[in-house]
């Protein structure tokens, strides 16, 4: 696994310009964060008063709540598209949902309000997987609660949630950690417990994206 050099993602001028033009559109925090998932043609973006779809076919931006079932009054806390182009975002203090262009489904998850959830991650057989907290779960089975929990979530000191997660092309799940260890870990596929890739270290790790050559690309905050 050839690791790229630690890189900064700027994404917030991007939620600027698309979101400027919606009224009541606003951004959640001021680290934005794994907020964007981009469609076959459309980017998909997540705010504290909903999603805004990007157009990318008449470079128009458009407040999706409407056809997404959201009421306005919660953050997105998560957002992403799978393999198959179905759209899939969290609503906080509320739920998973999916929204394949036609209908929206609830998914019934382990959902707890004092559990964070930031990422979703798609295996090799498109089973959908979520962050909650430091723990992360299948959520493809809604009546099968399948989950693991990091090494990190056991810290007594500090509360540990996952910023970032995604799987590689052998089936490793990538981990963004953040909390009293703010590191890279990696589970591999058929193992019970989390690798330690990076070590700890005071700068938090927000997000990483894996390529076609399984090249790991992270940024770090003020690294």
């Amino acid at each position: 696994m050839k690791f790229i050099e630690k890189i900064k993602i700027f994404t917030l001028s991007l939620m600027v310009m698309f979101c400027s033009s919606i009224t009541g559109e606003v951004l959640n925090e001021k680290d934005y964060f794994n907020r964007l998932a981009k469609g076959k043609e459309s980017i998909w973006i997540a705010t504290n008063k909903g999603v805004v779809r990007y157009d990318k076919t008449d470079n128009k931006a458009y407040n999706a709540n409407n056809i997404l079932g959201i009421d306005g009054k919660k953050a997105i806390t998560c957002i992403d598209v799978d393999k198959c182009g179905k759209l899939w975002y969290t609503i906080e203090d509320i739920g998973c949902f999916s929204y394949d262009g036609d209908k929206i489904e609830y998914h019934i998850d382990l959902y707890k309000e004092n559990l964070l959830r930031l990422s979703f991650a798609f295996d090799n057989d498109n089973q959908t997987w979520l962050s909650a907290g430091g723990y992360y779960i299948s959520i493809t089975d809604n009546d099968v609660l399948r989950g693991y929990t990091t090494l990190d979530n056991q810290s007594l000191t500090q509360g540990a949630y996952i910023m970032d997660m995604e799987f590689d092309s052998k089936g490793n799940l990538w981990i963004a950690m953040n909390g009293e260890y703010n590191s890279l870990l990696c589970h591999k596929a058929n193992d019970s417990f989390c690798e330690t890739v990076l070590p700890k270290g005071n700068s938090i790790i927000p997000s990483l994206t894996i390529d076609k050559n399984d090249n790991i690309w992270y940024s770090v905050v003020n690294g």
